[in-house]
């Protein structure tokens, strides 16, 4: 009996800043996420508050909203959503026990962010925190 090393790994924590204009409901590309990768959390900062009503949602190709479902997009500046489990996305534990809180990646994806109206008169900026593991190619 042996043990064969396959690859290693590394935490990771990305931070990434996104603007989403005006009207806009076109999902906008925050990250590749590379097979073998682990997200366990996402977290949402508001930066710049927008205008009117509407929603940032993030998510992958897969589910729009895996990860946060329904920030707002008007909250007031430092603002951060994620931090509460009925901001969660069908990803994350959101009071729901899970046999795997987060989402691991058999294949390549992209983390992207959409707003889930179209009715900012002004757009939002926003701080995207990811956390998890990534496997080291």
């Amino acid at each position: 009996m042996g043990l064969d090393l396959i690859s290693t790994g590394y935490f990771m924590c990305e931070r990434m800043k996104v603007t989403i204009p005006a009207a806009s409901t076109t999902a906008i590309s925050l990250m590749s996420i590379p097979k073998g990768t682990y997200i366990t959390d996402v977290l949402v900062k508001i930066v710049s508050a927008g205008v009117g009503t509407g929603d940032i949602d993030i998510g992958d190709d897969d589910d729009p909203a895996g990860y946060l479902d329904g920030c707002d997009a008007t909250g007031a500046a430092n603002t951060i959503y994620g931090d509460d489990p009925t901001e969660r996305g069908a990803y994350l534990y959101d009071g729901t026990k899970k046999s795997l809180p987060g989402k691991f990646y058999t294949g390549d994806k992209t983390l992207k962010a959409v707003a889930s109206a179209s009715t900012l008169t002004t757009g939002v900026t926003a701080d995207v925190y990811v956390m998890g593991f990534r496997a080291q190619a």
